[in-house]
């Protein structure tokens, strides 16, 4: 028996979704994909490519751990903690994920929560969102 909307009597659609919290996706970012995305797609070049360039690479941290301070350690890959750019950044990265989508459902993000969904009369033709 299908679900059928109560004011007119229509079958109606039968909605299946996923929410992803990415943990760590701050942290965790490949900035070398980053920055081939921002140069390839989005057409990011000359001393704005650079200042991003070395905005993300390499930076700089201090560890203070019992009596010992650890210093020039190097970041490789994340984002900065706070940095204002870092959820734009994060959207760049995650441009292009429905080129993965082969069963065409919806997706919507913001920053790292994101959405994927599929609606259809037949409730079996929404399992392909698993």
């Amino acid at each position: 028996m299908t679900v059928r909307d109560s004011h007119n009597l229509k079958p109606t659609n039968h909605t299946v979704a996923v929410f992803l919290d990415l943990t760590k996706a701050f942290d965790r970012m490949w900035i070398n994909k980053l920055l081939i995305k921002l140069f390839d797609t989005f057409k990011v070049n000359g001393k704005v490519f650079v200042w991003i360039d070395d905005l993300l690479k390499g930076r700089p941290i201090y560890v203070h751990f019992n009596e010992s301070i650890f210093r020039d350690l190097r970041l490789s890959q994340g984002l900065p903690n706070g940095f204002e750019l870092s959820s734009l950044f994060f959207s760049v990265y995650l441009t292009q994920i429905e080129k993965v989508n082969t069963h065409n459902c919806k997706i919507g993000s913001f920053t790292d929560d994101v959405i994927i969904w599929d609606s259809n009369l037949n409730i079996r033709l929404t399992e392909k969102v698993n």
